[in-house]
């Protein structure tokens, strides 16, 4: 036996799947703590995500560390039902990891929606990937149930003929991984871009965006080798027993450092900024506004009363004897003035700011 298969190698496998279950806690309770403003959608849905995916991975991180941590007793002293609850455990250990590596992948890519909306501001496109975002991300879930159940159902009828389910995962963590170089690519894209918008601070953002979407592809990637070596079965007694070490590392650790680099970027007050994010579909409507015709008329254009006033002297009965027409022609009048004058004092208005 080698030390890494010892009591004392389940013991720091389960230590370390554990140790991220303290920055997970402290980013919850950040992210509940902090006050935000109203932000647009796909911010929003990000937030939504991220807080789905810190308590489903403590808890993942949680049930996988019950296995080692009960083995690190003595395999001699668990009979066949306690090794069938560690071998159950491990399976609903395995679903939440699976589920909430969907929900990060997802925040991480509506994080790079967000930031890809800074520097292209098309709001068709912003909807589109949000569908997409929304429709992929069920896709993976339903997979990740079926196999779910499918497994279950193996455990408890000892039946293994059918279709390999395996494959499900597989292809789920490979569909997470393109997802991920996605989103490393609009880092590198809108990288350069944000730093010529000079109107707001983003200070490290794009490399807050960079290092998470690196780090969550090489999550990716390494899980997706786990997944294609232990289909395979070419694992060999030294891989299968320094996995116990490296996959918290790898797995576990760099999750939560990616769901904290994520935290940073989505908490921002930048995201709460209308000149930065805004929101969709909601334009700013003006209207013509018509005070009292005498007063109106000769605050915008006095010159027509200075060159002509005894246009304005010569007929004050008709004023007088007719008020209701008075009031029912003039104000058809200083939609035109005020159009004139708008125009000339604002010059051209900007209705699009991007």
């Amino acid at each position: 036996m080698s030390a890494l298969d010892s009591t004392a190698g389940l013991a720091v496998s389960a230590v370390l799947m554990l140790i991220p279950l303290v920055p997970i806690s402290a980013l919850t309770t950040y992210i509940l703590n902090q006050r935000r403003g109203q932000q647009t959608q796909p911010v929003k849905m990000a937030r939504i995500f991220l807080l789905i995916a810190l308590p489903v991975s403590g808890m993942g991180f949680t049930l996988a560390a019950v296995g080692p941590a009960i083995l690190a007793r003595g395999r001699s002293r668990l009979g066949s039902q306690a090794m069938l609850a560690i071998e159950y455990t491990s399976i609903i250990s395995s679903f939440l990891t699976i589920a909430a590596g969907i929900v990060t992948t997802l925040a991480v890519y509506l994080s790079g929606i967000s930031v890809l909306y800074l520097v292209l501001g098309r709001q068709k496109w912003w909807k589109f990937l949000r569908v997409d975002a929304l429709c992929g991300g069920a896709i993976l879930l339903i997979l990740d149930i079926a196999w779910f159940i499918r497994t279950l159902v193996i455990y408890q009828t000892s039946d293994s003929d059918g279709f390999p389910m395996f494959w499900l995962i597989v292809l789920v963590d490979a569909t997470l991984c393109l997802l991920a170089a996605g989103v490393v690519g609009t880092a590198i894209y809108a990288a350069p871009k944000l730093k010529r918008r000079t109107d707001l601070a983003f200070g490290n953002l794009s490399a807050l965006l960079l290092s998470a979407s690196f780090l969550w592809l090489l999550r990716c990637t390494y899980v997706l080798a786990l997944d294609l070596k232990g289909m395979l079965g070419i694992w060999g007694d030294v891989e299968a027993s320094a996995q116990r070490i490296i996959s918290p590392i790898l797995d576990f650790w760099v999750s939560t450092t990616v769901l904290g680099l994520v935290t940073g970027i989505l908490c921002r007050p930048m995201w709460s900024d209308a000149a930065a994010m805004p929101n969709p579909g909601l334009e700013q409507q003006t209207g013509y506004y018509y005070p009292p015709q005498s007063q109106y008329a000769y605050q915008q254009d006095p010159q027509m009363y200075q060159q002509h006033p005894q246009m304005h002297q010569q007929h004050p009965q008709m004023h007088q004897q007719h008020p209701q027409m008075h009031q029912q022609y003039h104000p058809q009048q200083p939609a035109m003035y005020q159009q004139q004058a708008s125009e000339q004092s604002r010059g051209p208005v900007l209705t699009d700011r991007w």
